[in-house]
């Protein structure tokens, strides 16, 4: 379950960035308030999306692509929730 997790947010972080210019990092660091607990970070540098989008983003059928479905982070969020986790979201648009 893991693999598809990091699977679909680097998916969507592909799908965000410019083909030439693009960048994506996927880092580990431990929580700084339960050391047992691990937070697994995915960054990119595409364009970003408006606060309203954010807010959305794990609706389900919630997408912003012509051939999307808005299944893949409402299901990323679910399994996080099931382990007992959290998912955030942080974006600036248009950076």
């Amino acid at each position: 379950m893991g693999r598809y997790l990091i699977t679909n947010l680097v998916t969507n972080a592909i799908e965000a960035c410019d083909p030439k210019y693009g960048k994506i990092t996927v880092s580990t660091k431990r929580d700084d308030y339960n050391p047992e607990l691990v937070n697994i970070i995915v960054t990119d540098n595409g364009i970003g999306i408006h606060k309203n989008e954010v807010e959305r983003m794990y609706d389900l059928h919630y997408t912003t692509k012509k051939m999307g479905f808005g299944i893949g982070l409402y299901l990323v969020k679910k399994a996080v929730e099931l382990h007992k986790g959290t998912i955030t979201c942080e974006s600036e648009p248009f950076k």
